[in-house]
C-alpha cells in the first residue's frame, strides 16, 4: 500500500517538475548567451 502512495505522488511530483525543469533550462539558455554575448562584446571593445 505504502507503494503505491509512493508511485502516485511521484508520478505527480515529476509531472510539475517537468515542466519547471523545462522553463529553467530556457532561463539558462538565455542566462548563458546573455553572459556569452557580454563577454564577447568586452573582448571585442578592448
Amino acid at each position: 500500500m505504502t507503494k503505491k502512495r509512493q508511485d502516485k505522488k511521484a508520478k505527480t511530483s515529476n509531472s510539475s517538475t517537468e515542466s519547471d525543469e523545462r522553463t529553467l533550462a530556457q532561463r539558462l539558455k538565455q542566462k548563458s548567451s546573455e553572459a556569452f554575448a557580454k563577454e564577447m562584446h568586452q573582448k571585442f571593445s578592448k
